[in-house]
């Protein structure tokens, strides 16, 4: 299934959107992975905004759950037939 007919599966109007709605219906933990992204991705976004360095704690939790929400992503790619995804620089 092509990236547009996703979109169209998950009334989402962004690709990312798309794939984030993908991951949260079709991965086992799914929905968990990108919440658990979202709060550890704003605590250390809070951390910059008050000048700090994030804790180097917060950092490996960021790289693992974002490492989580890679192979979801490349699962979903791979299930619908899309083109993989470019790594993050």
């Amino acid at each position: 299934m092509p990236l547009k007919d996703l979109r169209e599966k998950y009334a989402a109007s962004k690709s990312r959107q798309a794939i984030n709605a993908a991951i949260r219906a079709e991965c086992a933990g799914g929905t968990q992975i990108l919440d658990a992204l979202e709060k550890v991705d704003c605590a250390r976004a809070d951390a910059i905004g008050r000048g700090v360095t994030a804790p180097e704690t917060l950092l490996r939790c960021l790289a693992h759950v974002r490492a989580a929400r890679d192979a979801c992503e490349d699962a979903i790619r791979e299930r619908y037939g899309m083109p993989p995804r470019q790594a993050e620089a």
